[in-house]
């Protein structure tokens, strides 16, 4: 118990040494003790060679994002979007994507807007949707099904939103992290850092990113939930955990996926009444269901969201929705 207390308050410091949370004092997972000691007696900590990127690997990933330009200020924020990402990815974009598509929501006179748009970016494929395919389910399942005709020229899927501004290269390290794990999702952007050392969460801290996955109870209730389950949000983190309701760990906010999970898990409901967030509970309790999923969420991501954005799963929506327990 003595040594325990010691370990706490005397953690060594180190990158490959995890400073903080219930692991505190760990080596993180990528790195090993080489036997050896440094002049001052202090084992010597070496990093695990990873693999690199090229061969099989190369330009198998599709990047999409979703917009809608018709809507006021959206097209500066798409643009914006793309020229943080091509600005910081540049280097290494033309060997890690195999295809560019950006899908417009439908919208009244967007065409001339679509036409500098394709000028400006000729390697983006631009697909300005008809009133038929309105809807945002609409547009991730155009995405679905193009990949399930491609299944085996990509297999990751980078999905982007309009919204989301590059301050760094995160490309490269994503790719890398995709291709030396078994993760089914890396997000981008900074979330799920309230839950992953939540009972029932069993989560691995690396140097780059943090992966979790669900507990056998946690998996079960989930399990449990029939699919088209109504999502309820509880503020109560350990009762959602015991009851199942819990979100999947699914997010359409930047991340890449494993092709192949996402097409197992299937379609989205186009549904218009399950928008803005039911269509996607349902989607992410398919995929936990249907696979073996490990979440991860990159560390110190270098990825922005616009001030001028307002989320589709404010309060008001949720009670819309009768959401909120």
């Amino acid at each position: 118990f003595l040594l325990y207390i010691i370990i706490l308050i005397m953690t060594r410091k180190h990158r490959g040494i995890i400073q903080e949370g219930f692991n505190k004092g760990r080596l993180l997972k990528g790195y090993k003790y080489t036997g050896k000691k440094t002049l001052t007696g202090l084992p010597i900590i070496k990093k695990i060679k990873q693999k690199q990127i090229g061969g099989n690997y190369s330009n198998n990933v599709l990047f999409t994002c979703t917009t809608f330009i018709s809507k006021e200020k959206k097209l500066e924020e798409l643009c914006k979007a793309l020229d943080t990402f091509i600005k910081f990815n540049s280097y290494i974009s033309d060997k890690i994507i195999g295809e560019y598509i950006i899908i417009n929501e439908y919208g009244e006179n967007t065409e001339e807007k679509i036409k500098i748009l394709k000028k400006k970016y000729p390697k983006f494929h631009f697909i300005n949707k008809k009133k038929s395919n309105k809807g945002q389910a609409r547009s991730v399942n155009l995405i679905i099904k193009y990949l399930k005709k491609n299944k085996d020229k990509f297999k990751y899927w980078l999905h982007w939103e309009e919204s989301w501004f590059s301050t760094g290269p995160i490309l490269e390290k994503a790719y890398n992290i995709m291709v030396n794990s078994n993760i089914s999702q890396l997000q981008l952007i900074y979330r799920w850092f309230d839950v992953i050392h939540a009972n029932d969460i069993l989560t691995i801290e690396h140097e780059d990113y943090v992966e979790f996955k669900a507990s056998k109870r946690l998996q079960k209730a989930w399990n449990k939930l029939p699919n088209g389950s109504i999502w309820k949000w509880d503020k109560s983190l350990k009762r959602s955990i015991k009851k199942g309701t819990l979100w999947p760990f699914y997010s359409l906010s930047p991340g890449i996926d494993r092709v192949d999970q996402v097409l197992n898990t299937g379609y989205f409901n186009e549904d218009p009444n399950k928008w803005p967030v039911q269509f996607e509970y349902e989607w992410a309790l398919k995929w936990v269901k249907k696979n073996k999923i490990i979440k991860a969420v990159i560390k110190n991501s270098p990825i922005i969201r616009s001030k001028e954005h307002k989320s589709t799963y404010s309060n008001n929506n949720l009670k819309k929705q009768n959401m909120i327990i």
